[in-house]
């Protein structure tokens, strides 16, 4: 799965320049970002290889907002619906707004129903998530 939060993020969020941020982060992840802080915008040109990079020129990383909030993604179709209101249950995160939570006691049976329609699942046991 080619996701900023997982795997590559401790090292994008440690990259010194500009040149270690791009090759820390997925390639279309990295292109989207590029467009929307640069693509528009007259006057702002694209950062070079060499210049200094930190996380506060992404909006939001330094709020945690970004990347995105699995738990919040989870509304836009990672999961399929009827699986989320089976299993899972609709909160609210005071920081971050409304979200989506499974049980673990109920992982196996999600994991199942997955594999079942042909979704392949990966072990994320020791991945880097956010916090």
């Amino acid at each position: 799965m080619d996701n900023p939060r997982w795997v590559r993020r401790p090292r994008a969020i440690s990259a010194s320049t500009c040149a270690e941020f791009r090759h820390a982060m997925p390639r279309k992840e990295y292109s989207r970002l590029l467009r929307e802080l640069f693509g528009e915008r007259e006057g702002y040109p694209r950062p070079r290889a060499s210049e200094p990079f930190d996380m506060s020129q992404i909006p939001g990383a330094c709020d945690c907002d970004y990347p995105g909030w699995l738990l919040q993604e989870m509304f836009d179709g990672v999961l399929p619906d009827d699986i989320l209101k089976k299993c899972g249950s609709y909160n609210f995160s005071y920081v971050s707004g409304d979200c989506v939570c499974i049980e673990s006691k109920v992982l196996d049976e999600v994991n199942a129903e997955l594999r079942r329609r042909g979704y392949e699942l990966i072990d994320g046991t020791g991945l880097y998530l956010e916090g």
